[in-house]
């Protein structure tokens, strides 16, 4: 009698820019990761799962800023944000939550979005990732951290980093091919002022 296949995948914590970025009210310099933030991207690697952004913010030299610079630029390289792990621009999370699922070679369900908005609920429900809301404004919390990956554990075989491999997609470049058209209308934006 044959044992059942165990399918072994990365688990990956997909976080939209949004949960990361979260001033005090009334703070001058908006651009300021949440008060949790560096402890759940640092919660991330230290379980093993991978990190994706996934943001309908087409402002990516804000996010490179934030993210790269002021929360954990060994994770938030130019390399990632060339890659597919950085996803951008859709409103429609089906598409980047897609878009990740096939770069890091995983199953739907051994990815956590985390997400303030309800209304991305039911593009992750459609994909079969695991949702977690976390409260609207205020930034991700490690307690929301640590309720996704206790979750987590119920529908995902996560492997451990070693035991990992990842498809050609992995490693092809993402599809930008929305930016000569966002940059044409933020030209065009400039000269109307």
């Amino acid at each position: 009698m044959n044992a059942p296949r165990t399918i072994v995948t990365p688990p990956a914590c997909m976080l939209p820019d949004g949960v990361l970025r979260a001033a005090p009210p009334g703070a001058r310099d908006q651009d300021v990761p949440a008060p949790d933030a560096k402890r759940v991207v640092q919660g991330c690697k230290d379980a093993g799962y991978e990190i994706a952004i996934a943001s309908a913010n087409d402002e990516i030299d804000k996010m490179k800023k934030v993210l790269g610079q002021r929360l954990d630029p060994a994770v938030f390289t130019e390399a990632f944000f060339d890659s597919s792990a950085f996803q951008m621009h859709y409103d429609d999370k089906s598409i980047t939550l897609n878009n990740i699922i096939k770069y890091y070679d995983t199953q739907p369900g051994c990815v956590m979005l985390f997400d303030d908005q309800e209304w991305n609920k039911a593009y992750a429900t459609d994909q079969g990732v695991l949702m977690i809301m976390t409260p609207t404004n205020a930034g991700i919390r490690y307690a929301d951290f640590t309720r996704g990956a206790a979750e987590l554990q119920r529908y995902c075989d996560c492997a451990t980093p070693a035991e990992r491999s990842y498809s050609a997609f992995s490693y092809a470049p993402p599809d930008r091919s929305y930016l000569p058209a966002l940059e044409a209308a933020k030209a065009g934006n400039r000269r109307k002022r």
